[in-house]
């Protein structure tokens, strides 16, 4: 039977097995015979509204929560999106003739129902000599402010500035007519400007591979380019650079953190380099764009030996979520070989954003959420990379945007709207443990915040990529009852799953495949 719940679990961690917790505590009952256990569905509609309400998450704004999107939608007269729009020479079949904050609100607000507690916004210098992007800047800022979202900021370059990204050679320190004086010129420009409005900073993004892609036109990108090796930035040179720019910022906003660029993955030697060359005495953070392609294993060592060296970093990232999906028009030229559909991209977006923040990241953005404007004629143009993306802005006749939600928006959401005020996840102090082995398996104990009984919930994570598994779940203690079944594209909905109770344990026959499956179990006084 199902039944509406608000703020419904959908968790899901990508490759590791575990069984969670030791130090058991039986209930004192231990001889009862089998006995099937009370649904949620039979609850009276007064029990089910009260705790409706106990698990109903705060305002975004009240959350500590890492989800979060590069902004790259800077609505000001000039924007432009779709075929041509990352061309050498820009063209684009959205080209807007003014400014659109009326837009840009549609857009946060909606990022705000998806869960997000921030963004990620790529600024570089021509930003700031256009006086369109420059209101767009402070609208984009006052309207988030109104929305409690909190800002970050990525300082990329362009072809007017080059940043520390791609060669970055103009940066370069062994570059004779490099314009490192210029850049931190520009750097103190915006620091100064957004003083007391951005959280942090990250310098860069992806250097250590010394490898990017280049746009060559007609939708196409050159791959794999490399910079000659006394062109690369080694962690030697990358602090020349980094040190000036972390000391402009701090001058001219004290409160603001600042993080290296953002890794081709969990590159912890390059890290432990930079720790020894000084990098935490100018930097708060790391940066990392993980967790798509990288082991949990890997992601955990590399947190755990960051903490180790540095207990006060935090972890930002760039961008994560490569998921690219087929139901769309691609532009570029989309170059994967795996291209998943709406639902299969769903499944993966969860298990990538919790797979962050099971790992302990404090910033986690998406990296791509739109995937094209429908324009009033019915046509679209397709954003750059929108093959990543999971939302349609749609234009009408009277010029109003609205917003097209797929799948992925929806299994985001069920992610952001329950794992949020990580120090109050942890692992349960009793067993709970699967007959058979499967991809995932985890547990955590949530204690409510709202709640003034000390009440909380059992999540319970399983899928099995390989095979549909049949599986018996086992829960040394009876204190969690109505176990559900959590609907991934609708947080509000739940299934009852049958349980039974015997010998001061919970019992639940599971079949657990590759699709992620949420299971709630609640302790709560009403």
């Amino acid at each position: 039977m199902k039944t509406n719940m608000s703020s419904i679990i959908l968790v899901v961690v990508a490759g590791l097995v575990l069984t969670t917790a030791v130090n058991a505590q039986k209930d004192s009952s231990a001889t009862d015979p089998p006995r099937e256990g009370p649904a949620f569905s039979s609850l009276s509609v007064s029990q089910c509204r009260k705790i409706e309400t106990r698990l109903a998450p705060p305002p975004t704004a009240q959350r500590n929560s890492p989800y979060s999107t590069p902004m790259y939608y800077l609505l000001h007269q000039g924007y432009r999106d779709g075929v041509g729009a990352m061309d050498p020479i820009p063209a684009g079949n959205l080209i807007l003739d003014r400014n659109r904050p009326d837009w840009q609100e549609v857009i946060l607000r909606d990022w705000v129902e998806l869960g997000l507690t921030s963004t990620l916004y790529l600024t570089t210098p021509q930003d700031w000599s256009n006086p369109y992007a420059i209101q767009a800047i402070e609208d984009y800022f006052a309207i988030s402010k109104k929305l409690g979202l909190r800002i970050a900021i990525r300082l990329g370059g362009d072809r007017t500035l080059q940043g520390i990204e791609g060669s970055g050679w103009a940066l370069h320190p062994q570059n004779t007519q490099n314009r490192i004086e210029e850049y931190v010129k520009w750097v103190a420009k915006v620091a100064t400007a957004c003083a007391g409005k951005v959280d942090y900073y990250i310098v860069g993004d992806e250097v250590n591979s010394n490898s990017w892609e280049e746009p060559i036109g007609n939708g196409k990108t050159r791959r794999g380019v490399k910079a000659p090796l006394d062109r690369s930035w080694t962690p030697q040179v990358y602090m020349e650079v980094f040190t000036q720019i972390a000391k402009t910022i701090k001058a001219a906003d004290p409160q603001a953190k600042v993080s290296m660029f953002g890794m081709g993955g969990a590159d912890w030697p390059y890290v432990k380099s930079l720790l020894d060359l000084g990098y935490a005495e100018y930097g708060d953070a790391v940066a990392a764009n993980i967790f798509q392609n990288e082991s949990t294993e890997k992601i955990q060592s590399f947190v755990q030996n960051v903490t180790t060296a540095a207990p006060h970093f935090k972890f930002y990232s760039n961008g994560v979520g490569y998921v690219p999906a087929r139901d769309t028009n691609f532009y570029p030229v989309n170059p994967y070989k795996t291209l998943y559909d709406d639902i299969e991209q769903a499944h993966i977006i969860a298990k990538v954003m919790i797979q962050g923040f099971d790992a302990g990241w404090d910033a986690l953005p998406y990296y791509i959420i739109v995937r094209q404007w429908i324009l009033p004629d019915g046509s679209n143009a397709p954003h750059w990379y929108g093959f990543f993306g999971f939302e349609d802005l749609v234009i009408d006749e009277f010029d109003n945007l609205t917003v097209k939600r797929y799948p992925g928006w929806y299994a985001f959401q069920t992610v952001a709207h329950t794992f949020y005020d990580r120090d109050k996840f942890t692992a349960p102090n009793f067993r709970v443990t699967s007959s058979e082995e499967l991809s995932m398996f985890r547990v955590y104990q949530h204690q409510l915040s709202k709640s003034p009984n000390n009440d909380s919930e059992l999540i319970i994570i399983a899928w099995n990529d390989s095979e549909t598994t049949q599986t018996t779940i086992e829960i040394d203690t009876t204190r969690y009852k109505y176990p559900t079944q959590i609907s991934l594209f609708n947080y509000n909905k739940c299934t009852d799953i049958p349980y039974t109770v015997t010998d001061g344990k919970t019992k639940m026959k599971l079949s657990v495949s590759s699709e992620p499956m949420i299971i709630r179990l609640l302790d709560l006084s009403y």
